[in-house]
């Protein structure tokens, strides 16, 4: 192989790996936009078993505290639910994410505001984001 077929090949391959990268991040970005769309509807809706679902098995309630949880979050009304910030951290399979959160309680039919810091990883061996903080702490003042 001549130099101009070396270096033709080596800009080819140069090219398709650039490429290839970038179809790589552009379905993480999807996947991540799927993950936090599904996770900020139920959350939204008020359906909290799905929100778990959504997270990383260490960030989940345990099973002696999930019942607790359930009943606290059946207090309240979410009335609105908005992301305020979010970005990429240092490692770029984290993710930060403030979402304000507005809950109404059910028997004084008070609202209040309170911000969720949210920290999302991306599992590279199944391909998903997984929220790791745990659900909104409605109880904190």
């Amino acid at each position: 192989m001549n130099r101009r077929m070396r270096i033709g090949a080596a800009v080819v391959l140069a090219a398709l790996v650039a490429t290839m990268a970038g179809c790589a991040t552009a379905e993480k970005d999807y996947r991540l936009r799927v993950a936090t769309e599904a996770y900020d509807k139920s959350i939204r809706w008020g359906n909290f078993p799905r929100a778990i679902s959504l997270m990383h098995v260490d960030a989940r309630p345990s099973e002696s505290q999930l019942g607790f949880i359930l009943e606290r979050f059946k207090q309240v009304q979410v009335t609105g639910y908005s992301l305020q910030s979010q970005e990429i951290t240092a490692d770029p399979d984290e993710l930060v994410r403030i979402m304000e959160l507005r809950l109404v309680n059910r028997h004084t039919l008070r609202e209040r505001t309170m911000i969720d810091r949210q920290l999302w990883w991306y599992d590279r061996d199944q391909l998903l984001w997984l929220q790791m903080s745990g659900l909104p702490d409605i109880a904190r003042r």
